[in-house]
């Protein structure tokens, strides 16, 4: 019913639908380069932002390791597909769940945005690749001998005290709106520095 709208909005050029932004092509890149980027801050939520601005402006030629992430969806998807294969739904729901509540936000369709990637956006897909990452690791708990279970634990809980410590270091830059917005108006300013195309003014366009 989503898409039916969006497409209708666009169609008939009403909404918040933009036909004068980037071109297919490359849209269609940047919804590969969205979705690895929230896998990847998934599995380690470093250098977060507020949110986080295309990475070329309108009328550039996308870089090549921008194409790279092409290959990496085709890899999760292999994975995906080999084990609906043999029998495994769970990790094909998970992922469907994860690229459904994402996909109106890939860019893929042209949206009047000035940001490529939120992590906000991801709050609630996480939760399909929460399930996938879960029975993976339940499988390596079950099947790995003791030195690999024992050495399984150690990781996870490494991961979860780095994931608890960078929390806690997030909070002071997520302390309010100011402080929020404020590791934004440092990559403006690195932009600005290297002579890059300008990146709109993004907070008043968020």
């Amino acid at each position: 019913m989503a898409l039916g709208f969006w497409y209708f909005s666009w169609t008939n050029n009403i909404g918040t639908i933009n036909p004068d932004g980037y071109p297919l092509y490359q849209r269609a890149v940047f919804g590969f380069y969205s979705f690895t980027e929230y896998i990847f801050r998934f599995l380690a939520p470093v250098k977060l932002y507020f949110f986080h601005p295309f990475p070329i402006g309108l009328g550039e030629q996308l870089p090549l390791y921008l194409y790279g992430n092409i290959a990496l969806v085709g890899i999760v998807g292999y994975f995906v597909w080999d084990m609906y294969r043999k029998g495994n739904k769970l990790v094909l729901v998970g992922f469907l769940f994860f690229l459904i509540n994402l996909l109106l936000v890939l860019h893929i369709i042209p949206l009047p945005r000035t940001v490529i990637t939120a992590d906000r956006y991801m709050y609630l897909s996480i939760i399909g690749i929460a399930m996938v990452l879960i029975w993976q690791v339940d499988l390596w708990l079950t099947s790995l001998p003791t030195t690999g279970k024992t050495m399984l634990l150690v990781l996870g809980f490494a991961w979860f005290t780095f994931l608890g410590v960078h929390t806690y270091i997030r909070t002071a830059d997520w302390k309010d709106s100011e402080t929020a917005n404020g590791n934004v108006n440092e990559i403006i300013k690195l932009r600005q520095k290297s002579q890059e195309p300008e990146l709109f003014n993004l907070i008043e366009n968020e």
